[in-house]
């Protein structure tokens, strides 16, 4: 695609199409509208004129209106209607004499100028350059517009999502929380909160460095999503911290179940890349895991939040790949 840098921005070159039967005249326009910095694309009959208008986007029409078969104001009338084609300006081209009744027919074609033929160079690049300003002004708008959407989007993520493993932060956590409890709430239904905190994270990241412990927190952060469901949210607290909603279990033994199996999957080994070592690294970890059911241990946010974490803190004391309920005594 052939493009132009507008205000810094780099955005399609504008596209004129020329649509006329004689060959004269089509080579005249052509070569006076390319002056102009655009892209020129001709047409020799009204039918070829709306081909072209299907497959590009354009900015101008440079249009005839006396053509063997289908005729200027039919190929108008057409485009106009098209929703890509109400805002495409047209300029009429004739060699005939053009009283009042034609130009109230070519405005009610849809188009917004005309020529009588044979016209002044400098009047159809005049004309021309009006309405190709006037595109340009329309994409860059656009595109600013867009932009603006993208970055905010953007801020909007990174304000709710941690910046390693694009994972929700506490922040989000929190947010998908209160609306886990209307949720249960209004379906009478329950759902598990958990804290996880990795074990023997931090020999790894002492021995292989902090972007062997970074692609390890992500590699968790990856295994975590893909053994729990959509539904889910799964967090990251910050260090090796982990957090996750597990939405609507069928009961609490399917609740620690589904932790007991989640903890077991984090304790496979990871491969991890690490700088200046060829081979990967395998790297084995573990996880403690605190446990809160709604509404069986609390109904409130902060009470759930407070059971998980004492849940955790009594599964650390009890050692290494511990997983235990709020006020319960199991372990795996």
């Amino acid at each position: 695609m052939i493009e132009a840098t507008i205000t810094g921005l780099k955005l399609p070159t504008p596209k004129i199409l020329v649509v006329d039967d004689t060959p004269a005249k089509l080579i005249r326009n052509r070569l006076i509208l390319k002056k102009l910095d655009c892209e020129v694309i001709e047409a020799k009959s009204g039918v070829e004129a709306l081909a072209v208008f299907e497959q590009h986007e354009l900015a101008v029409v440079v249009l005839d209106i006396q053509m063997e078969g289908m005729d200027g104001f039919e190929v108008a009338q057409i485009i106009s209607r098209h929703v890509r084609g109400k805002n495409l300006p047209i300029i009429f081209s004739t060699a005939t004499y053009f009283d009042d009744a034609d130009r109230i027919r070519a405005y009610g074609s849809g188009a917004v100028d005309y020529l009588i033929e044979p016209s002044d160079e400098t009047i159809l690049l005049s004309k021309a350059r009006v309405f190709l300003e006037l595109y340009r002004s329309r994409q860059e708008l656009a595109w600013l517009l867009s932009e603006r959407i993208r970055l905010e989007a953007l801020a909007r993520h990174e304000a709710t999502h941690d910046s390693l493993t694009a994972l929700p932060n506490r922040r989000l956590f929190l947010d998908r929380l209160d609306q886990s409890l209307l949720r249960a709430a209004r379906r009478n239904s329950m759902f598990a909160l958990f804290y996880i905190d990795i074990d023997d994270f931090k020999p790894i990241n002492d021995r292989y460095g902090h972007v062997a412990g970074d692609e390890l927190l992500k590699a968790i952060g990856a295994r975590l999503l893909r053994n729990l469901r959509k539904a889910d949210t799964v967090a990251r607290f910050g260090g090796d911290e982990f957090a996750a909603i597990l939405d609507e279990p069928i009961n609490a033994l399917d609740a620690m179940n589904k932790v007991e199996r989640l903890a077991i999957e984090l304790r496979r080994p990871y491969a991890l890349t690490v700088p200046g070592i060829a081979d990967p690294v395998e790297a084995v970890v573990g996880a403690c895991i605190g446990v809160s059911l709604y509404p069986d241990d609390a109904t409130e946010a902060e009470a759930l939040l407070r059971s998980a974490d004492t849940a955790l803190y009594r599964a650390k004391r009890l050692g290494k790949n511990s997983c235990l309920r709020a006020e319960s005594t199991a372990s795996i």
